[in-house]
């Protein structure tokens, strides 16, 4: 809710608890019984609370995701903007302008190249924010309901995943240092891989799309059952 062409009201309530209902309904009413999962950022906290577990997913991707030793610094004091009164509209602003934007405690090290912090990016992902006092909004409620108890409650998740997990991280994540990936591995119930991004930042499926297609494909698409 909040993104792309999804509607929504301000009656919902948009945080991790919603999303994963939201997904797990998706799923079910679909009757979906083989399932590859991909989730980056907090898509794939969303992902983990939604799925996992779930007897009917075959096999995961995780990007560049919320770790099981906690939020780091950079993530903390992100979320800490979401105190400011109006913070989500001095924030937009920030996004919104070229200058700002690539500031590094902003979005300067989303991506190596920070020129792709323009383009498409900034037309389906910044400019929504800046147009639309709902999206505003919703932005807003998922950094304010932002459960930190999150972060707790993945390592009992990571046990309950006992399918194969492909793990791609970008090797320059600020947010999400790729050392603490690599140290979150063994807490995973089944075989997990980790393919690491030279150069990368939080967006490697975004910069580096063919890179990490690649390395995601042979553990997404290979059926069930037909696994080592």
């Amino acid at each position: 809710m909040g993104a792309g062409d999804s509607r929504f009201d301000r009656t919902a309530r948009v945080d991790i608890t919603a999303h994963a209902e939201a997904v797990r309904r998706v799923v079910d009413a679909l009757a979906l019984d083989d399932v590859a999962v991909v989730g980056h950022d907090s898509g794939g906290l969303i992902a983990r609370f939604a799925l996992a577990g779930n007897p009917g997913v075959r096999s995961w991707g995780l990007i560049d995701t919320e770790q099981s030793q906690g939020p780091h610094w950079r993530l903390s004091l992100l979320l800490a903007t979401r105190h400011i009164p109006k913070f989500e509209r001095l924030l937009t602003t920030a996004l919104n302008s070229t200058l700002l934007r690539r500031n590094r405690f902003v979005l300067g090290d989303a991506f190596r190249d920070r020129s792709l912090l323009g383009g498409e990016f900034e037309e389906f992902f910044l400019r929504p924010l800046r147009d639309s006092a709902d999206r505003r909004w919703a932005f807003g409620q998922v950094a304010r309901r932002f459960d930190f108890a999150a972060f707790d409650a993945l390592a009992g998740l990571h046990a309950r995943i006992t399918v194969p997990v492909q793990l791609i991280w970008g090797a320059d994540d600020p947010y999400f240092p790729v050392s603490w990936t690599r140290e979150m591995m063994s807490g995973f119930g089944g075989t997990v891989r980790l393919h690491e991004v030279g150069g990368g930042k939080l967006f490697v499926h975004e910069e580096f799309a063919e890179e990490v297609a690649n390395a995601l494909i042979p553990t997404l698409a290979v059926p069930r059952g037909a696994r080592k």
